[in-house]
């Protein structure tokens, strides 16, 4: 099946309560199979659960990508102007799911989008690059769970994208956005894998 027939089977929707169980699994397993470019969660199986059914369905815009079977192929976790999540079954990776899932957020937030990646993430970060965005921030990974360098990127077509080293950060944004975050909302992101 090629990628364009591909893309016809599957749709994007808001998360339903009843995707908890599939969305924690995709999430977890997508995070697992990135190890070593990230690191391993730094909370149990469970906590990420309950942290998805007490604090990300209930309070954020959480969008899926399902196939006809209903199995959750990606999802898209938007906290304002913030792309808190983005993971895609590690199956199912470059078929067009996490550019359709980001193309969604650029729908949701016509202002602009900013992201956090791990500087290690180079996969995660070259998707990115090559949606438009670009580095805006790094830092040495102090302020965040895991503690390795990550980076913050804005989208900005045109300018030059900046190398990271492995021992820092960097953040990205997309157009029309303040890639100036506070301290305080910085050290409270989750940061973004794909």
């Amino acid at each position: 099946m090629t990628r364009d027939n591909y893309n016809l089977t599957w749709r994007v929707r808001p998360a339903a309560r009843s995707d908890l169980d599939p969305i924690v699994d995709l999430l977890l397993r997508a995070r697992r199979q990135a190890i070593p470019a990230i690191p391993a969660p730094a909370h149990t199986d469970d906590e990420v659960g309950r942290w998805f059914a007490d604090v990300v369905l209930p309070e954020r815009d959480v969008q899926v990508v399902v196939d006809p079977d209903r199995s959750v192929l990606g999802v898209l976790v938007l906290d304002d102007s913030w792309v808190d999540q983005l993971y895609v079954d590690p199956h199912h990776l470059g078929k067009g799911i996490g550019s359709r899932l980001l193309s969604v957020a650029r729908e949701r937030s016509p202002e602009g989008l900013q992201l956090w990646t791990f500087a290690t993430n180079h996969r995660a970060r070259n998707f990115y690059e090559q949606h438009g965005f670009v580095i805006t921030d790094r830092t040495d990974g102090s302020r965040n769970e895991e503690r390795p360098p990550t980076s913050s990127t804005a989208g900005r077509s045109g300018e030059p994208v900046p190398t990271a080293s492995p021992t820092r950060s960097v953040t990205c944004s997309v157009p029309e956005t303040n890639p100036t975050a506070s301290p305080a909302r910085q050290s409270s992101r989750r940061y973004v894998s794909w």
